[in-house]
């Protein structure tokens, strides 16, 4: 795993071709105590076959192969012993690796413990200064986290002739006042590597989003899922435009039953709810438990999975507004302002939304989903 290799910072069933033209078409929880000791918590899964066939092997290349690979099976398949598992053969790895800080990050920050992943790309860019995966992993951790202009700096630190520096940072400056020039920044980009037009397409498709421009947005969201059927982000947020479209239809052909992914669930639910379909209260409530389950086997957190449960699929604002707000204080992307400032709307609880209000102001962020009146995010 080099450490010049293009990664997509994190932040996010098999798609069938075909069904671009019908998507483009213009038609804080309490903890989870287990009962007794003799409860079962989780029935869990045989680990795929893929899994058995990774190896850590004897080089320390081909143990960062085999983690990073384990990390990505987390991520498509929501199984999160992969994570264990990629943690157990980074354990053998030199401390000297900026490497395996990187992901060590990772996994970190997939599991929400968000100081640990800061410690863990400290320690790989003590140990290689401008380490490009850790720099770009760091500015998209502090992005999540609301820390935007120290998220933009961060990006700095990369040459200026690396396309992933402005991919970094004009999405950045997106969220601080300057939407449309970021958005043509990103259009004027000569990108040739297919991960990196992803990533761009992938951004340019949420910008499109906060300016109003829904049907671009759903074009570009179904290119991304076209050229990578498992970012799992393009396919939960495309979900998020059709129901937004009124498409519940669409969203049920885009969201296999049983997804591992809860954001991908919980759209899929909505979809049935809007069509008035199938037993999606009792589902709800199921995934609620199997997310407090979760929470209580791998120390997950998932207040904003569960708040947008509790806003859209089981009518209680109340308590999508106090899990909004626990989500709130180590989340604050798009997705997280509009969940909180809905869900307090509804609860009639206007307090709740006041830092909301001071974290738009403070970055003059631009979103017509905001004020749209639609319930999902």
């Amino acid at each position: 795993m080099s450490s010049h290799a293009p990664v997509r910072p994190l932040r996010g069933g098999v798609f069938i071709p075909a069904l671009l033209a019908v998507l483009l078409s213009n038609t804080a929880s309490a903890a989870y105590v287990p009962e007794s000791a003799d409860t079962v918590i989780a029935e869990l899964p045989p680990l795929r076959e893929r899994a058995s066939q990774i190896t850590a092997g004897t080089s320390p290349t081909e143990q960062l192969n085999a983690a990073n690979e384990q990390i990505e099976l987390a991520q498509r398949t929501g199984d999160l012993r992969h994570l264990g598992y990629a943690e157990k053969t980074l354990q053998s790895l030199d401390d000297r690796s900026a490497d395996a800080w990187v992901l060590r990050a990772r996994i970190a920050q997939y599991r929400h413990r968000f100081e640990e992943a800061y410690q863990n790309l400290d320690r790989a860019l003590s140990l290689q200064p401008g380490h490009r995966n850790a720099v770009l992993q760091r500015a998209a951790l502090l992005r999540t986290n609301g820390k935007l202009a120290a998220a933009q700096e961060a990006c700095y630190q990369l040459p200026v002739a690396d396309p992933a520096r402005s991919l970094c940072e004009w999405p950045i400056r997106g969220l601080r006042g300057e939407l449309e020039p970021a958005m043509q920044a990103l259009r004027n980009l000569n990108i040739r590597d297919g991960s990196l037009r992803l990533w761009r397409d992938s951004e340019l498709a949420e910008m499109h989003e906060r300016a109003g421009n829904a049907t671009l947005a759903r074009t570009l969201w179904a290119s991304v899922l076209a050229g990578d059927p498992q970012h799992h982000f393009a396919r939960r947020h495309l979900a998020d435009n059709l129901l937004r479209d009124q498409r519940p239809q669409a969203v049920l052909q885009l969201i296999p039953q049983g997804s591992p992914h809860p954001g991908l669930e919980i759209a899929r639910l909505q979809a049935l709810r809007a069509l008035g379909e199938g037993d999606w209260r009792p589902q709800a409530e199921a995934l609620v438990r199997r997310l407090e389950r979760s929470q209580f086997l791998y120390g997950e957190r998932h207040e904003r999975e569960l708040a947008r449960i509790q806003l859209t699929l089981l009518d209680n604002p109340a308590r999508a507004t106090a899990l909004a707000a626990e989500n709130w204080l180590r989340q604050r992307e798009p997705e997280d302002i509009r969940l909180l400032y809905r869900a307090a709307l509804m609860a009639h609880q206007p307090e709740a939304s006041r830092d909301v209000g001071r974290f738009v102001e403070a970055h003059a962020y631009e979103d017509a989903l905001l004020l749209s009146g639609e319930l999902n995010t």
